[in-house]
């Protein structure tokens, strides 16, 4: 989040998505309109584009030649590729604070919000996935430029930008260790993790983590945030 701006990129929204592939396979898209992440209740919806092409490897449909059977290939976590990809967001978020009445009163009573003040934003980026025998190497870059997101300084915009990295290793079928880095800078203040972990597939569509969020905010040492465990089940 950017000062009073609660909005935050997750991996699903609330909202519409229209995707595919094309180019031979090599090619995808995804385009939304969605409500936005953290966003208070608004009438404004988000819009945001993804595109990726693969370099090598399976097709990203899946689809293999006709000569080439599906079960020829026993080790399919092995997929020599490179990935890359472009993102475009844009969106506006409401900040609350001068409106009179909550977000959820207003929208029962159908109260006009035009007396909140909004933060128009949008954010680039890009993304990369590498892989390599038992190997993956991905990352991540957005750039986001905000245009009020302080209440008590409306006329004051403000930049961020945020830079993750992970690598992971098919050690086993069934295990995964992990390291991640991330990176989130707003203005002058930044802030760094480190995220090693380990995920076991303990059987089809279950997943046990273990991990350990290591935190350094600004110019302090890092230091240990969490130490947590997750157990999913998918079905």
């Amino acid at each position: 989040m950017a000062g009073d701006n609660n909005f935050s990129l997750e991996p699903t929204q609330q909202g519409f998505e229209l995707s595919g592939v094309f180019g031979g396979g090599r090619l995808g898209y995804n385009l939304g309109a969605v409500e936005g992440s953290g966003n208070i209740t608004n009438s404004a919806k988000d819009f945001y584009l993804h595109g990726i092409y693969k370099f090598g490897g399976m097709r990203l449909d899946g689809v293999v030649p006709k000569t080439t059977s599906p079960l020829s290939n026993t080790q399919p976590w092995k997929d020599n590729s490179v990935i890359i990809g472009g993102l475009a967001y844009f969106g506006k978020s409401k900040l609350g604070g001068d409106g009179g009445g909550t977000a959820l009163s207003k929208a029962v009573s159908g109260m006009q919000d035009a007396g909140e003040p909004e933060d128009t934003f949008q954010i680039f980026g890009g993304d990369a996935q590498i892989f390599y025998n038992r190997l993956n190497l991905s990352g991540a870059y957005s750039h986001a430029k905000h245009d009020s997101p302080f209440i008590a300084d409306p006329n004051l915009a403000t930049t961020s930008n945020n830079l993750m990295t992970e690598l992971n290793l098919v050690a086993y079928p069934w295990l995964i260790p992990f390291a991640r880095y991330e990176y989130f800078k707003i203005e002058e203040e930044k802030t760094q993790r480190l995220v090693p972990g380990v995920i076991a597939l303990m059987r089809a569509n279950v997943r046990f983590t273990l991990f350990g969020e290591i935190t350094k905010l600004g110019e302090q040492d890092y230091s240990l945030e969490t130490f947590g465990a997750a157990l999913d089940f998918a079905f």
